[in-house]
């Protein structure tokens, strides 16, 4: 629980864009009086809500696509006023009047610079900090830029960015360093994104535990290698589980004209997976052919947006034709 407005309720993806999201909402509005969050994998938040009355429910960077069931019951209750910003692909929402959106689905946006851009553009540092997180760092230099940021400084947005974002990887207790709860409530006394870049008690230990993790990725071999594409199986452990998004979007950068995948193992034998789309495209059906989301829906559990999406489950069975599908898909 947070202190604040009884009838304020923040609802948030728990990478670093829906927690800085959320952080720079709580600045301009004042704290909540509950947070309901979760792992990066953690989309349909509405359905964790506890029965309330009259509240305002502020919901930030979770795809409202993944929510639309639970959301008409909280509408039609009548007391209850939902506002929602992210950057994901939003379905058929129901048109209602105590419904406010804000989403915007470009590639080079986020939810925590959405928010930002609604509320008067007043955190571009705190703004340029979730957007390092999610791997834009176009929009974050822009952003870094516009709040008066040295290089160095910049440099020290990204990596709370970085760390805050792979800390939300994780599926088993014990994964992670931080809860996304306890991460929001340890954000909460900071106005300025520069003192919170000096917070070694919780970058040092994010810090430690992300290099192990780093270490264990050299050499990784491909499941899949075209000049086009190439996907990765990695194994059914807690680093794989942390550091595979965050390797993803490493690579994303690095290798900018190839799509790549990563898939994980579980336990259960099915497969969790990672796509990421080329940023610079050079296949013959244009861009808006080769969206990361739209390979990602055709499958049941799948989602996100053009440059990075995922399925949340991929059956054991539906592995070979999930990496024929991704080579195919991407082509050219």
């Amino acid at each position: 629980m947070a202190s604040g407005d009884p009838g304020r309720v923040f609802v948030f993806n728990g990478d670093a864009d829906g927690l800085i999201g959320q952080h720079i909402l709580g600045m301009e509005l004042g704290a909540p009086s509950l947070r309901v969050t979760g792992g990066k994998r953690d989309i349909e938040l509405l359905r964790k809500l506890p029965p309330m009355g009259a509240a305002h429910i502020h919901v930030l960077d979770i795809s409202l696509r993944r929510n639309l069931d639970a959301l008409p019951a909280l509408l039609a209750q009548g007391n209850i006023q939902v506002t929602w910003y992210d950057h994901h692909d939003a379905g058929d929402p129901p048109a209602h009047p105590n419904l406010e959106l804000h989403i915007n689905q470009a590639p080079e946006t986020c939810t925590a610079v959405i928010v930002n851009a609604v509320h008067g553009r007043k955190h571009p540092l705190w703004a340029a900090m979730a957007a390092f997180g999610d791997n834009l760092p176009a929009t974050a230099s822009a952003l870094a830029s516009s709040g008066g940021a040295s290089a160095h400084e910049a440099a020290l947005l990204r990596r709370v960015g970085v760390l805050l974002n792979y800390n939300a990887y994780g599926e088993q207790p014990g994964d992670t360093l931080f809860s996304p709860e306890d991460l929001a409530a340890r954000l909460a006394p900071f106005r300025e994104a520069y003192d919170l870049c000096w917070e070694e008690s919780i970058l040092g230990p994010l810090a430690a535990q992300f290099e192990n993790d780093r270490e264990r990725f050299q050499g990784l071999e491909p499941l899949v290698a075209t000049p086009e594409a190439g996907a990765y199986l990695v194994p059914d452990q807690p680093f794989a589980r942390r550091y595979g998004a965050t390797w993803a979007n490493e690579q994303a950068l690095q290798q900018p004209n190839r799509a790549l995948a990563v898939i994980h193992a579980r336990a259960d034998g099915t497969y969790m997976v990672s796509i990421r789309a080329p940023r610079k495209w050079s296949g013959k059906n244009g861009a808006a052919a080769r969206s990361a989301f739209d390979l990602a829906i055709e499958f049941p559990t799948g989602g996100g947006r053009k440059l990075a999406a995922g399925i949340d489950v991929l059956p054991g069975d539906q592995l070979e034709r999930f990496t024929e599908r991704f080579s195919a898909f991407f082509g050219g």
